[in-house]
């Protein structure tokens, strides 16, 4: 009798386990065709396979998948073939090599300079008054990080949401840049080693 009711136990606990085995293969076959770069309307395929007639759960990776569709969808080509990770690069940088820099401190080494470094002048507003002392002064731009040079008081580094990495090494009197050729210009953190200043 007790061995009957322990084949039963193990038979039981066994077909759990096959049945929880197969339904992770088949939940986790959207995630890895994705990872690897499988046809867009084939991972929407299984992703919707896999779901109907299923409730939704936190933290099953529905969301993010909506999410990584959402934004996948527009950009894929018709044929279903997913875009390269790093295409927008790729092409920035065939730009680069057909037409040349646009200024100085391009992206990579090998692009040459075509136009010279522009000569800027102001144009204004060079003075402003504030319609109260709680106004910010107009004109500013964000700033989300900044880094001071270890050793020179004048050198001062300066990162924008937006704008790039800006460079004075006059105390603030004037800036440049040599971020201007990259693809994302978004600054969050600067750091500086303080044993060798001319790596970030």
């Amino acid at each position: 009798m007790r061995r009957a009711v322990l084949i039963r136990v193990i038979a039981v606990a066994l077909m759990a386990w096959l049945v929880a085995m197969l339904g992770t293969s088949s939940a986790q076959e959207w995630v890895e065709m994705r990872e690897k770069g499988a046809n867009f309307y084939d991972i929407q395929r299984s992703f919707n396979q896999y779901w109907e007639g299923r409730e939704v759960e936190k933290g099953s990776g529905w969301k993010p998948y909506k999410r990584w569709e959402y934004w996948t969808a527009p950009r894929v080509y018709p044929s279903g073939i997913l875009p390269e990770p790093d295409q927008n690069t790729k092409a920035f940088q065939q730009y680069l090599q057909r037409h040349g820099a646009l200024m100085k401190g391009a992206a990579t080494s090998s692009v040459t300079t075509a136009i010279p470094a522009a000569n800027w002048t102001s144009l204004g507003p060079n003075a402003w008054t504030r319609a109260n002392t709680n106004n910010a002064a107009p004109g500013l731009g964000r700033v989300s990080a900044i880094a001071f040079h270890p050793t020179d008081p004048n050198t001062i580094f300066l990162g924008t949401p937006a704008g790039g990495l800006w460079k004075t090494t006059d105390g603030g009197a004037s800036w440049s840049t040599n971020t201007d050729n990259l693809t994302v210009l978004g600054i969050s953190a600067i750091v500086i080693d303080p044993t060798n200043t001319n790596v970030m």
